[in-house]
């Protein structure tokens, strides 16, 4: 998702073009907004193909009749949300992988029962975490065959030398001392938070965490809620130490908190607010007062 098809791929595509009849633009819509609306209207709709290449900002602006800054505007907000990606001397392309079909909440909340329980369960869900070399982006995993082997096998030799018997004997629980230091002066520096290396805690990734938390709050009576669209693993994890997990709809505000109260014996929630900001950004609904996917942020004219 963050680079355009093989040009041998590329090759295989039929080239797409924006002569196409351009719809009017609505009411009170701003150019930029309506430039944003036709492409990406086409990218999802298949007439701009994935890896298909895109005309100049300059030729665009000439043939829809607008200036150049304002096309400029609308392919930056289409490269910020994944939907084209730009070659340094080679021009902009439709992404390989565009991102609507990581946040397809509907489809999700449509799903049958037997299905949300093997989610549940932990199946199904490997397939979508997974890439392979020269297979497209998969959301939030990154491509394999980008990783920098060469530079990491120097560095793990050269870590490895100061390694001391000590050390491998794992004493510390909490995890190297010297770390949860570093650590620490990081968050005090970087993000204002005052704490020592005794409040630190080195885990192996979010999974680890999420298990520690259910393992420390949580006994087999009590009921979890989690965002529905959320965090894939959540759900599986608190599961092997609650009663039940709940699916909580996301609303124009985020997690449904009233959809919450309705609960009892609810012991925990699990929320990604700053994905789902994310998510209601890249909303384009024209009535907001209407909109399932959040409130929106302004658009520059």
């Amino acid at each position: 998702m963050t680079r355009p098809l093989s040009r041998a791929s590329q090759a295989r595509r039929t080239a797409s073009s924006l002569d196409l009849a351009a719809e009017p633009p609505r009411e009170g819509e701003l150019k930029q907004a309506w430039i944003y609306r036709q492409i990406r209207s086409r990218i999802l709709d298949g007439v701009l193909a994935k890896g298909a290449r895109l005309p100049s900002t300059r030729h665009l602006a000439l043939r829809w009749q607008v200036s150049r800054a304002t096309v400029d505007l609308a392919y930056d907000q289409l490269r910020s949300e994944g939907y084209l990606v730009s070659t340094s001397g080679s021009g902009t392309y439709v992404a390989a992988t565009v991102p609507d079909q990581f946040f397809d909440a509907g489809a999700r909340a449509a799903e049958a029962p037997a299905r949300r329980a093997k989610q549940a369960r932990g199946i199904d869900i490997a397939p979508l975490l997974t890439s392979e070399i020269g297979e497209p982006f998969v959301a939030r995993v990154a491509d394999p065959a980008l990783f920098p082997l060469d530079g990491w096998r120097k560095a793990l030799q050269a870590g490895t030398r100061c390694v001391t018997a000590e050390q491998l004997s794992d004493r510390e629980s909490l995890g190297l001392g010297r770390l949860r230091e570093q650590i620490a002066r990081y968050l005090g520096v970087a993000r204002g938070i005052s704490c020592d290396a005794e409040q630190v805690i080195v885990l192996s990734g979010i999974r680890h965490g999420l298990d520690l938390c259910a393992r420390l709050l949580l006994s087999s009576e009590d009921r979890v809620l989690v965002e529905d669209p959320g965090y894939l693993h959540a759900a599986p994890i608190f599961s092997r130490h609650a009663r039940e997990v709940v699916h909580v709809p996301v609303d124009a505000s985020g997690f449904s908190v009233a959809h919450a109260r309705r609960r009892a014996g609810v012991r925990l929630v699990h929320v990604t607010p700053a994905h789902q900001a994310r998510r209601a950004s890249r909303c384009r609904c024209r009535d907001a007062s209407n909109c399932s996917h959040g409130p929106r942020k302004p658009t520059a004219g």
